[in-house]
């Protein structure tokens, strides 16, 4: 699991694309590219598995304007990964 202080920082960013943008759902979607450099032996696979539920978790705990109260975070987000 990510730090607490990372998962307020893009907490916050995801708010903040949602108030500042005004995304429609499905149409150009931001991109969030997050680099893993994990030095322990956890598989590449599981660290991104858990990364998507940690994403999936922050996505339902930020306030939303109600208008995209029934949206999911795939709808304005797309999440690259690399490690």
């Amino acid at each position: 699991m990510p730090c607490v202080a990372l998962i307020n920082s893009l907490s916050s960013v995801l708010q903040v694309n949602l108030k500042l943008f005004t995304p429609a759902p499905n149409r150009r979607r931001t991109v969030l590219l997050f680099v893993f450099r994990d030095m322990t032996k956890t598989p590449l696979q599981q660290l991104k598995a858990t990364w998507e539920e940690d994403l999936q978790r922050m996505w339902q705990s930020i306030t939303k304007p109600p208008h995209y109260d029934a949206y999911s975070f795939s709808d304005f987000f797309e999440v690259t990964r690399i490690g």
